[in-house]
């Protein structure tokens, strides 16, 4: 299903197709003038993705999400350790069990 993006202001609104990939904008003003903005290539998205994560990840970029990510990516694989381990064990809990015990773990360590 196609998404459309809609940004609405006092004397103009601008649409948005295929949004959040889009690669342009129509302004509409009030007094009935319509502007496109073109910007990029929708084409050439998970290029533009990947260029902005290694930009992120170099530092070049502000990234204030990086540490959190970096954070997670930590916690899960500290539970992934904590799950083999209780695996071994022949532990016989569900999924749901062994993801709230790692979940208690980490919080102790």
């Amino acid at each position: 299903m196609p998404k459309q993006g809609i940004v609405a202001f006092e004397d103009a609104y601008i649409t948005i197709t295929d949004y959040p990939r889009a690669d342009e904008a129509i302004v509409h003003y009030n007094d009935g003038t319509v502007e496109t903005i073109v910007s990029g290539y929708s084409a050439e998205s998970m290029n533009y993705e990947i260029y902005n994560m290694v930009e992120a990840i170099k530092g070049t970029q502000p990234n204030r999400s990086l540490f959190f990510t970096t954070e997670v990516i930590d916690i899960l694989d500290q539970m992934q350790k904590v799950m083999a381990e209780l695996k071994k064990m022949n532990f016989g809990f569900c999924r749901s069990s062994l993801f709230l015990i790692c979940s208690l773990w980490i919080n102790t360590v």
